[in-house]
Protein backbone atom coordinates (compact mmCIF):
# COMPACT_ATOMS: atom_id res chain seq x y z
CA UNK A 1 0.00 0.00 0.00
CA UNK A 2 1.85 3.30 -1.21
CA UNK A 3 1.67 6.16 1.44
CA UNK A 4 -0.85 8.20 -0.31
CA UNK A 5 -3.44 4.83 -0.04
CA UNK A 6 -2.52 4.49 3.75
CA UNK A 7 -3.27 7.97 4.20
CA UNK A 8 -6.20 7.72 2.59
CA UNK A 9 -7.50 5.26 4.31
CA UNK A 10 -10.38 5.22 7.18
CA UNK A 11 -9.23 4.71 10.56
CA UNK A 12 -11.20 2.10 11.30
CA UNK A 13 -9.45 -0.54 8.99
CA UNK A 14 -6.36 0.63 9.36
CA UNK A 15 -6.96 -0.03 13.33
CA UNK A 16 -7.82 -3.29 12.23
CA UNK A 17 -4.89 -4.01 10.61
CA UNK A 18 -2.56 -2.91 12.49
CA UNK A 19 -3.52 -5.01 15.05
CA UNK A 20 -3.60 -8.11 12.66
CA UNK A 21 0.02 -7.11 12.31
CA UNK A 22 0.90 -7.47 16.01
CA UNK A 23 1.66 -10.91 15.83
CA UNK A 24 3.39 -10.32 19.35
CA UNK A 25 0.28 -9.70 21.33
CA UNK A 26 -1.35 -12.36 23.33
CA UNK A 27 -4.90 -13.30 22.96
CA UNK A 28 -6.08 -11.72 26.13
CA UNK A 29 -4.37 -8.25 24.97
CA UNK A 30 -6.08 -8.39 21.13
CA UNK A 31 -9.44 -8.89 23.27
CA UNK A 32 -8.77 -6.29 25.19
CA UNK A 33 -7.49 -4.05 22.85
CA UNK A 34 -10.21 -4.93 20.40
CA UNK A 35 -12.74 -4.13 23.44
CA UNK A 36 -11.02 -0.78 23.89
CA UNK A 37 -11.40 -0.04 19.95
CA UNK A 38 -15.39 -0.61 20.30
CA UNK A 39 -16.11 1.33 23.02
CA UNK A 40 -14.31 3.90 23.25
CA UNK A 41 -12.14 4.56 20.31
CA UNK A 42 -14.05 3.84 17.01
CA UNK A 43 -17.64 5.42 17.91
CA UNK A 44 -16.00 8.44 17.26
CA UNK A 45 -12.64 7.91 15.71
CA UNK A 46 -13.55 4.97 12.91
CA UNK A 47 -15.01 6.84 10.09
CA UNK A 48 -12.04 9.57 9.80
CA UNK A 49 -9.20 9.26 7.45
CA UNK A 50 -5.80 8.22 8.43
CA UNK A 51 -3.84 11.30 6.97
CA UNK A 52 -6.49 13.85 8.58
CA UNK A 53 -5.66 12.91 12.11
CA UNK A 54 -3.76 16.25 14.14
CA UNK A 55 -3.11 16.93 17.81
CA UNK A 56 -6.22 18.92 17.72
CA UNK A 57 -8.10 15.77 16.09
CA UNK A 58 -6.40 13.87 19.28
CA UNK A 59 -7.44 16.23 21.83
CA UNK A 60 -11.14 16.82 20.65
CA UNK A 61 -11.34 12.55 21.47
CA UNK A 62 -9.94 13.08 24.99
CA UNK A 63 -12.24 16.35 25.93
CA UNK A 64 -14.74 14.14 24.33
CA UNK A 65 -14.15 10.91 26.90
CA UNK A 66 -14.25 14.06 28.90
CA UNK A 67 -17.85 14.94 28.56
CA UNK A 68 -19.16 11.38 28.70
CA UNK A 69 -17.44 10.93 31.94
CA UNK A 70 -15.34 8.28 31.05
CA UNK A 71 -12.70 8.12 33.85
CA UNK A 72 -8.87 8.39 33.88
CA UNK A 73 -8.37 4.77 33.84
CA UNK A 74 -10.24 3.77 30.78
CA UNK A 75 -9.27 7.46 28.91
CA UNK A 76 -5.71 6.04 29.33
CA UNK A 77 -7.10 2.70 28.11
CA UNK A 78 -8.66 4.28 25.29
CA UNK A 79 -5.38 7.09 24.06
CA UNK A 80 -2.44 4.27 24.67
CA UNK A 81 -3.62 1.64 21.10
CA UNK A 82 -5.03 5.12 19.88
CA UNK A 83 -0.99 6.65 20.01
CA UNK A 84 0.23 3.19 18.83
CA UNK A 85 -2.04 2.84 15.99
CA UNK A 86 -1.86 6.31 14.77
CA UNK A 87 2.28 6.55 15.53
CA UNK A 88 2.63 3.29 13.44
CA UNK A 89 0.70 5.06 10.58
CA UNK A 90 2.60 8.34 10.61
CA UNK A 91 6.33 6.30 10.60
CA UNK A 92 4.98 4.21 7.78
CA UNK A 93 4.07 7.77 6.01
CA UNK A 94 0.30 7.77 6.26
CA UNK A 95 0.15 11.33 7.77
CA UNK A 96 2.98 14.12 7.17
CA UNK A 97 3.09 15.27 10.97
CA UNK A 98 3.21 12.93 14.31
CA UNK A 99 -0.57 14.07 15.94
CA UNK A 100 0.57 13.75 19.28
CA UNK A 101 2.82 16.99 19.34
CA UNK A 102 1.67 19.09 22.01
CA UNK A 103 -0.96 16.44 23.28
CA UNK A 104 -1.08 16.04 27.53
CA UNK A 105 -2.39 12.79 27.11
CA UNK A 106 -4.58 11.49 30.50
CA UNK A 107 -2.73 10.10 33.38
CA UNK A 108 -4.59 7.46 35.46
CA UNK A 109 -2.88 7.62 39.13
CA UNK A 110 -4.29 4.74 41.21
CA UNK A 111 -5.26 5.34 44.73
CA UNK A 112 -2.86 4.47 47.16
CA UNK A 113 -4.58 1.85 49.54
CA UNK A 114 -4.09 0.38 52.63
CA UNK A 115 -3.93 -2.87 53.73
CA UNK A 116 -5.26 -3.41 56.87
CA UNK A 117 -3.59 -5.46 59.83
CA UNK A 118 -4.63 -9.01 60.92
CA UNK A 119 -6.85 -7.22 64.13
CA UNK A 120 -8.42 -5.19 61.68
CA UNK A 121 -9.33 -8.18 58.91
CA UNK A 122 -11.11 -10.29 62.33
CA UNK A 123 -12.69 -6.69 63.47
CA UNK A 124 -14.31 -6.56 60.13
CA UNK A 125 -15.18 -9.96 59.92
CA UNK A 126 -17.02 -9.72 63.59
CA UNK A 127 -18.75 -6.69 62.17
CA UNK A 128 -19.89 -7.29 59.07
CA UNK A 129 -22.43 -9.18 56.91
CA UNK A 130 -21.75 -12.56 55.66
CA UNK A 131 -21.34 -11.65 52.32
CA UNK A 132 -18.50 -9.21 53.64
CA UNK A 133 -17.37 -12.54 55.53
CA UNK A 134 -16.64 -14.52 52.47
CA UNK A 135 -15.02 -11.94 50.23
CA UNK A 136 -12.15 -11.08 53.40
CA UNK A 137 -11.91 -14.97 53.45
CA UNK A 138 -11.21 -15.40 50.10
CA UNK A 139 -9.25 -12.44 49.75
CA UNK A 140 -7.43 -13.12 52.48
CA UNK A 141 -7.02 -16.80 52.64
CA UNK A 142 -6.91 -17.23 48.69
CA UNK A 143 -4.97 -14.04 47.59
CA UNK A 144 -8.39 -13.17 45.13
CA UNK A 145 -8.49 -9.80 43.61
CA UNK A 146 -11.93 -8.21 44.22
CA UNK A 147 -13.36 -9.24 41.06
CA UNK A 148 -12.87 -12.47 41.97
CA UNK A 149 -13.52 -12.35 45.86
CA UNK A 150 -17.20 -10.59 44.71
CA UNK A 151 -18.01 -13.32 42.32
CA UNK A 152 -18.42 -15.93 44.96
CA UNK A 153 -22.03 -16.39 46.35
CA UNK A 154 -22.81 -17.34 49.65
CA UNK A 155 -22.76 -21.05 49.18
CA UNK A 156 -18.95 -19.96 48.83
CA UNK A 157 -18.79 -21.41 45.59
CA UNK A 158 -18.09 -19.21 41.96
CA UNK A 159 -21.15 -17.91 40.70
CA UNK A 160 -22.51 -19.21 36.86
CA UNK A 161 -21.99 -16.44 35.37
CA UNK A 162 -17.83 -15.94 35.92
Amino acid sequence: MSQREMGRQRFGPYAASWLARQRHYTPGSVRTVNQVLKSQVLPVLESRRVNTFASTVVDDFIMSMEERSVGLGAQQNAYDPLKKILLDAHRRGGMAEDPFIGVVSPEYIPRKITIPALEEIHALKEGGSEELRVVIDLMHGCGLRNGGAYAANLERLVADDV
